[in-house]
């Protein structure tokens, strides 16, 4: 089966893998076309999209809509039996086995940085990105000018590249025909100006350049009220004057590109709260999104491996895409969060995007739907829940972006970042690699109290979850790297909640309370501190105490790499208080993360036995045995090796004794 190709330059077509037209009709079916197609390697969760195409509507209006496009889309692209169109688990994605793009392509062409590459990148090239297209949702429409400016910011360099290229080989025309149409894409553009004074020049129209130096002067007076550059006029002078030949007679290299401007070194991860804007702008609606985007940036703050820049921007406004690379340039801060409230009668909604400002594209937008009376209650619960869920995707993207460099090109921070990314794949091989890059970390420095701290969990999980001896001197020296880390930086949150993991792993509860609350207080967005201490509340017989801990854990962080465990250690909690109906509902929610362990499938399973739903907790143990071949009760007791109350483990095991387990 061939290909579906799709075009986004200019107007916006679809063909088969036969060739044939496809229509797409419909200007949110046509967005919602090319968003999945432009994040083939990152596919958007649902809220995301109905944050971009139906963000003035109620949740449930917004789902309904989506799941009718979702549906429309795979009706127009239904080719055989294989699936074009993915839902999986919250995202929505096409194949890129099956699907190809002009952007893709043309992307991988500029990237070459070669005359033939750049040729073939501009006859793909019509025309802006989608310039047909308009989607009234105010979200979408920023989106769809940021990437139309990032994408014109890669071309305007390989058009330039590809004219000098033609004129070098002795074809003018075609070199003057690829320099005006770079100058109609972008008119503000001066080095394309001075690309075509220069050809008109090198081909005796001395005329024609010093009109497109009047042209290029014209443009900058009405749309900027400057006046050309001094490169650009010092151009004009030599084509002025008798006996130009071409650029060995000028200096005329070009401002640098800001594309081109080397960001940050790679440390801290930096990161900026823009203003928030307001609709209906109100004094109250303004306000609120003033101290929601000043309670976001202190939010973040607690994050110590982030480092929080102060807003380059006084108030609310759109950013194009050579803002945000200016923003990258001058401020040394790769990342911004931008945002929007919209009050709907008494229902307030949050659209947040988190965007790279290098790339000048966005790379996370989610939205939040909130209902409360106390604005200070709003502001608070919003933030921790926003600054949550943005840690948790920084932590993605960072590991992501260390994943293409050799290690010995790379800083402790670099490690750190791709420990953290490996270890939320959640395998006893990942786990060890975490250590091992954890490590690296550590020898490169030596007081790096966050590799320290999660080198000690990254123990605790091996002893858990992954079988290693727990009394073989491992809690030990997790203990001892867990102090180490809290005496080397208490005020991380990271290092209080790693020791409070060893003293619980050890058996420890009350000692973990005091530092899993220190955690919390330091950083009250950390769902991983929440779920942490509501697991030794509810081994410490505190079940009713434990369950809103695990709440907020899942509040704070829905899409959190441990959001299994938020789930798994609450099923625990109800099944040790004898609620099995709801000890089953959390765990079979759990089991539904892709990256969930074993070990949470068997509290379904315990939870079913006891519940006496025999045909599921047979299934649910054929999965069992499946993912773990040795799993025996006696296995099971000697996992859960941290817990003291007998009582507890044997309401677990009994459960699983009635399913059918040995």
């Amino acid at each position: 089966m061939g290909k579906i190709a799709i075009r986004l330059f200019g107007r916006l077509e679809v063909r088969g893998p036969d060739g044939k037209h496809i229509p797409v009709v419909g200007a949110k079916l046509q967005g919602l076309m090319a968003y999945l197609a432009l994040n083939l390697d990152m596919p958007p969760n649902r809220d995301q999209l109905m944050t971009l195409f139906w963000g003035d509507r109620f949740t449930e209006q917004a789902r309904q809509s989506l799941r009718q496009s979702v549906w429309k889309l795979r009706k127009l692209l239904d080719y055989g039996s294989n699936e074009v169109v993915a839902t999986f688990n919250d995202q929505v994605s096409l194949n890129s086995e099956l699907v190809t793009t002009d952007v893709e392509r043309f992307s991988s062409l500029v990237a070459q940085r070669k005359p033939e590459a750049d040729l073939e990148a501009a006859s793909l090239y019509p025309g802006a990105f989608l310039s047909n297209l308009y989607v009234r949702e105010q979200d979408f429409q920023d989106w769809l000018l940021t990437e139309r400016g990032r994408l014109a910011t890669l071309a305007c360099p390989a058009f330039e590249r590809g004219a000098e290229y033609l004129l070098q080989k002795g074809e003018p025309d075609a070199a003057i025909a690829l320099a005006q149409r770079l100058v109609m894409f972008d008119p503000l553009r001066e080095s394309s100006h001075r690309l075509l004074m220069r050809i008109h020049a090198q081909q005796g129209q001395r005329a024609a350049a010093i009109q497109q130096y009047k042209n290029c002067s014209d443009i900058l007076e009405r749309e900027l009220q400057v006046e050309p550059s001094p490169n650009t006029q010092k151009l004009l002078a030599e084509i002025r004057r008798a006996g130009f030949t071409g650029p060995d007679d000028l200096s005329s290299a070009p401002e640098p590109h800001l594309a081109d401007v080397p960001g940050p070194t790679h440390g801290q991860t930096t990161v900026t709260v823009l203003p928030f804007s307001a609709q209906p702008e109100s004094p109250e609606t303004e306000a609120l999104a003033t101290m929601l985007s000043e309670e976001l940036a202190a939010a973040l703050s607690k994050y110590r491996w982030l480092d929080v820049k102060a807003s380059p921007v006084a108030e609310a406004r759109r950013l194009t895409t050579g803002d945000m690379q200016r923003i990258a340039a001058n401020q040394l801060v790769r990342h911004a969060v931008d945002g929007s409230i919209r009050q709907l009668g008494q229902q307030l909604r949050l659209n947040v995007k988190l965007i790279g400002l290098e790339q000048g594209r966005y790379l996370w937008v989610h939205r939040y739907d909130h209902r409360g009376e106390n604005l200070q209650d709003v502001v608070d619960d919003l933030s921790q829940t926003v600054a949550a869920s943005i840690e948790a995707e920084l932590v993605m993207l960072e590991g992501a972006g260390t994943r293409s460099l050799d290690e010995s090109e790379m800083s402790a921070w670099d490690f750190y970042h791709r420990a953290l990314s490996v270890q939320y794949e959640f395998s006893g091989e990942t786990n060890r690699e975490a250590q091992r890059l954890f490590e690296r970390a550590l020898e490169l420095d030596p007081r790096f109290a966050a590799a320290m701290a999660r080198l000690s969990y990254a123990l605790v999980i091996n002893a858990i979850y992954f079988g290693a001896d727990p009394g073989a001197g491992l809690l030990d020296k997790a203990l001892q790297l867990a102090r180490e880390a809290s005496r080397l930086d208490p005020r991380d949150a990271v290092c209080r909640f790693a020791l409070g993991r060893v003293y619980l792993a050890r058996g420890e509860y009350e000692r973990s309370f005091s530092e899993l609350h220190a955690a919390i207080n330091l950083n009250p967005s950390m769902a991983q501190a929440h779920c942490a201490l509501g697991d030794s509340l509810t081994y410490a017989g505190q079940m009713d105490t434990a369950l809103p801990c695990f709440q907020e854990a899942v509040r704070l962080s829905p899409q959190d790499p441990y959001r299994w465990a938020f789930l798994n250690y609450g099923a625990m909690a109800h099944l040790f208080r004898l609620d099995f109906e709801q000890a089953a509902r959390w765990a079979i929610e759990s089991v539904q993360v892709p990256n969930a362990h074993f070990l949470a499938r068997a509290v379904l399973v315990s939870a079913l036995g006891h519940l006496g739903r025999i045909d599921e907790a047979a299934q649910a143990l054929a999965e069992l045995k499946r993912d773990e071949h040795e799993v025996s009760l006696e296995f099971l007791r000697r996992r859960m090796f941290y817990l003291r109350d007998q009582n507890q483990i044997g309401i677990y095991l009994d459960g699983l004794r009635k399913a059918g387990l040995k």
